[in-house]
């Protein structure tokens, strides 16, 4: 029997990840990362067609935990690692998704049955199973296959034959979710024991998108930082307030926008990449003000034109129902000088966003 895989493999990959981007924080504690957003535990089942088509041992089923705001893209290559003997060349796999869950009618018209349901590859998981789980859906099913990265090349240790063949794999959730997004839902989140609120509150934070988003180092433009910070922990909301500054136009005027989202900035905008084609990441600002400082991101070369950045996000995040819980505050002014860290080609990222891109 196997041991369930929790969040060790998972955190491999991360701060893989995190390296190649030539992040000096890629040494963060990936796995209490991924514990702290609330992971859910599910396991992978070779799809019947592939066992009986290659006759591999790839019965196994592989268990583990899985953070609410990652996406398949990111959890495969753990996957493909426990059943495939040439690890190293997973970044040249290409997959295709669909997500699959029982259907309360067939499409004769009778009980039962399973009912396709469109999501995009880098949309949260952790929303997709909260809306699903909503629907009263006990069990929900991510289906996908594993191919060849190249029409000529086997870099898998099985043999796919064309490159439009490959391993079948079921996710399945193993647990209703009892931690439900803030995402098109009312419902409350999970509450957090004491002490592990005590140790994130304690936690120097810093994402790999290099903005400060732990509510200590936050300037709350109304309301006083203690109360918020009160109602948020009354709440047991899993995560922070973040602040974007999104610098339009070329001017210097920044417009905040506070999110109160979970969990950390920097996934959100990974979560989101695709949508951000038409940006530039310059940089952090980050603007004193006594002993604090306030997370910004430099979002430039938006095409068209804002009309406001609450517009932008709303037309252009994945989750539709995330503008409801953005409020632009007053404007800002930056007197900071920009670059000031090394540039990320966060368009050319976005635009090659697969497995083997380093957005973790």
């Amino acid at each position: 029997m196997l041991l369930p895989v929790h969040c060790h493999t998972l955190a491999k990959h991360i701060n893989k990840k995190r390296a190649l981007m030539g992040f000096k924080n890629a040494h963060v504690d990936a796995i209490t990362e991924a514990q702290w957003m609330g992971a859910f535990a599910c396991k992978f089942v070779p799809h019947e067609a592939t066992r009986l088509e290659y006759q591999l041992n790839v019965a196994r089923k592989f268990h583990c935990k899985i953070p609410r705001l990652s996406y398949l893209p990111l959890i495969t290559p753990a996957v493909v690692e426990h059943y495939f003997e040439r690890p190293e060349e997973v970044a040249n796999l290409r997959i295709s998704y669909e997500l699959v869950v029982p259907s309360q009618t067939s499409s004769s018209g009778g009980d039962g049955g399973e009912q396709a349901v469109w999501a995009p590859e880098y949309y949260p998981l952790g929303v997709l199973v909260d809306s699903l789980c909503n629907h009263d859906y006990g069990v929900v099913t991510f289906s996908f296959r594993v191919t060849g990265g190249a029409p000529d090349s086997n870099v898998l240790a099985l043999p796919i034959g064309t490159s439009d063949k490959g391993l079948f794999l079921n996710l399945h959730q193993q647990q209703k979710a009892t931690c439900v997004s803030l995402f098109g839902s009312n419902q409350a989140m999970m509450k957090l024991e004491p002490q592990l609120m005590n140790q994130l509150d304690d936690a120097v934070r810093q994402n790999d998108c290099r903005a400060f988003y732990h509510p200590r180092n936050i300037v709350f433009q109304s309301g006083s930082q203690d109360s918020l910070r009160s109602s948020i922990s009354s709440a047991a909301l899993v995560g922070d307030m973040a602040t974007f500054m999104i610098h339009k136009d070329g001017l210097h005027t920044m417009r905040l926008v506070s999110i109160r989202s979970a969990p950390t900035l920097g996934l959100v905008l990974k979560c989101c990449l695709q949508c951000f084609e038409g940006l530039d990441v310059d940089g952090i600002d980050n603007q004193p003000a006594d002993s604090q400082k306030y997370a910004a991101v430099l979002l430039t070369g938006v095409e068209p034109a804002l009309s406001t950045p609450t517009e932008f996000l709303r037309d252009n995040l994945a989750c539709a129902d995330f503008a409801i819980h953005l409020t632009v505050q007053q404007a800002a002014t930056s007197t900071l000088p920009r670059g000031l860290f090394p540039q990320v080609d966060w368009k050319a990222l976005s635009r090659n966003a697969s497995m083997s891109s380093p957005l973790m």
